[in-house]
């Protein structure tokens, strides 16, 4: 138990200490029209912000910029915000927040923008929890949210008003596009991204993107050498007879984690798939039970991973796992020299674990619960639990 308490501890200081000093090189403009060279903390995680730190330089004092004074700020090769007072439906998705008013409910409000692409159509998004609204400006054209909104038709039925695809027939509309071909557009970003790329395109633009995550990996793979502390017990319920107590046995792992990033839950969720190779052998001298285990198998645990980003390079993540019965079991057996066991057969279990990646490298604490390894033998019950250390290296640019 000292030994977890220790651990947490370290990761909560080194997660503050990776998640407060990251700035990176950008710029702000004010509203006199002043552009001022800077360094931005970093906004990964924070969509669409009411103010940002920045430093004049790397020695400098921490300044807050806020909305009332700043007009734009980006951060090179990452984001960028400007300043914008808008009308913005607010309206809810959920079921208890619907109404049967089909129209906006429109407030003025001055916010920042995030842009996603700029050319002559320019397309920005605003998220504020689960409110996520799409804005849109031609040339030097007022900027206007796209229009959509879930309804209630009656208690039972629930009704979309898709606006903003009107609004594209009207102000957006590609050359080569018909009315029916907006009926394929969805009011998320990747449609709309493509959707104005295609526009600029036809325009003679080319589109300017920021903060694209097109090309980032969905898919990362990392190697997961740790350590077991494991402990078990072996016992026949029938007859009392206790043959085997190993308890706090260390021992080594190695895994091959496939993480799949779900961007549709905005990269924070990820399935996580992790063959796993572990070792143990142990032996308990006993006049009356001498018994001798040996289990070298592979697991494929596969489960939920939730993600909380610090900055660009820190991120918090909690595990779960389903371990299913079936595994590799190689030359694994229980020897004793008065009851006839030998050949292992697991059952299923499950992990839960938590830690903290920074760039490449990871670490993570996982507690495995009870597992049986003689799932065979009806008349013997084991108890096989284990704690892991891992440290983890990211093979995935």
């Amino acid at each position: 138990m000292k030994s977890i308490i220790l651990f947490f501890s370290f990761l909560l200081t080194s997660v503050c200490t990776f998640g407060q000093t990251k700035f990176l090189k950008g710029y702000f403009i004010n509203t006199e029209s002043k552009k001022t060279e800077c360094l931005i903390r970093s906004m990964e995680g924070k969509i669409n912000p009411i103010e940002f730190q920045y430093k004049t330089d790397e020695n400098g004092p921490i300044i807050k910029g806020e909305i009332d004074s700043i007009s734009a700020f980006e951060i090179y090769g990452n984001c960028k915000f400007i300043r914008a007072k808008v009308k913005i439906d607010r309206s809810g998705y959920r079921i208890s927040e619907l109404t049967t008013d089909r129209n906006p409910e429109w407030v003025e409000e001055k916010i920042f923008l995030k842009v996603i692409s700029e050319a002559k159509a320019t397309l920005f998004v605003y998220e504020d929890g689960e409110i996520i609204r799409y804005f849109y400006s031609v040339l030097d054209s007022p900027i206007q949210q796209l229009v959509f909104k879930k309804y209630l038709i009656d208690k039972d039925k629930i009704g979309y008003n898709y606006q903003f695809r009107q609004q594209l027939w009207m102000d957006v509309r590609c050359s080569n596009s018909s009315m029916s071909s907006m009926e394929s557009i969805n009011y998320d970003q990747k449609d709309l991204m493509k959707y104005f790329e295609k526009y600029n395109q036809s325009n003679g633009n080319a589109t300017k993107k920021y903060g694209d995550n097109s090309n980032k990996n969905l898919i990362n793979f990392k190697i997961t050498p740790g350590i077991n502390i494991s402990s078990l017990k072996l016992a026949n319920p029938i007859t009392g007879v206790n043959i085997l107590n190993i308890a706090g046995d260390a021992n080594f792992r190695l895994g091959l984690e496939s993480e799949f990033l779900l961007s549709y839950l905005k990269n924070k969720w990820a399935i996580v798939f992790e063959p796993t190779f572990q070792y143990l052998k142990s032996e308990q001298e006993s006049e009356t039970f001498p018994t001798t285990i040996q289990f070298n198998s592979i697991d494929f645990p596969i489960g939920l991973r939730h993600l909380f980003v610090l900055n660009e390079h820190s991120k918090i993540f909690l595990n779960g796992f389903y371990i299913s019965r079936l595994s590799v079991n190689f030359n694994s057996s229980i020897h004793n020299s008065t009851y006839p066991i030998s050949e292992i057969t697991t059952g299923a279990s499950y992990a839960v674990g938590g830690g903290f990646n920074y760039k490449k490298i990871s670490l993570e604490a996982r507690f495995y619960t009870k597992r049986n390894l003689l799932k065979s033998y009806s008349y013997w019950k084991t108890d096989y639990s284990r704690f892991s250390f891992i440290i983890g290296y990211k093979l995935s640019k």
